[in-house]
């Protein structure tokens, strides 16, 4: 697996939680009947805590501090066409991306679920 592939992992992993969580807080916040919750709550899953991102599970050490990371995930924004954000450190921009990403998502599945 090369790097690229490596960092397209960790980004669909972060998502997902990120994506749990945001759900899980706004079903709080809203107070969405339970049936409501409990469909969400299964399809997406349940984070309680705003996940991190877990860099040593994809990457070696040496390459986590490197700028060669910092190279990739630029590339990787570029390409996404998110270019926003060119004073932020790579690595806070890549979690704002997955963030606000997760965020829009979200927005979506939760006003589906309760306009039904």
């Amino acid at each position: 697996m090369d790097k690229m592939q490596q960092l397209e992992s960790l980004v669909e992993n972060y998502a997902k939680k990120c994506l749990a969580y945001y759900l899980t807080f706004e079903m709080g916040e809203r107070r969405l009947p339970q049936e409501v919750r409990l469909k969400i709550r299964k399809q997406y899953g349940s984070e309680k805590f705003l996940p991190v991102i877990d860099w040593k599970a994809y990457f070696d050490p040496a390459f986590i501090d490197s700028d060669a990371l910092d190279d990739l995930i630029s590339a990787y924004l570029k390409g996404k066409g998110y270019d926003k954000e060119s004073f932020v450190l790579p690595k806070d921009r890549l979690k704002n991306f997955i963030w606000n990403s997760s965020r829009e998502r979200g927005r979506g599945i939760l006003e589906r679920e309760t306009a039904a």
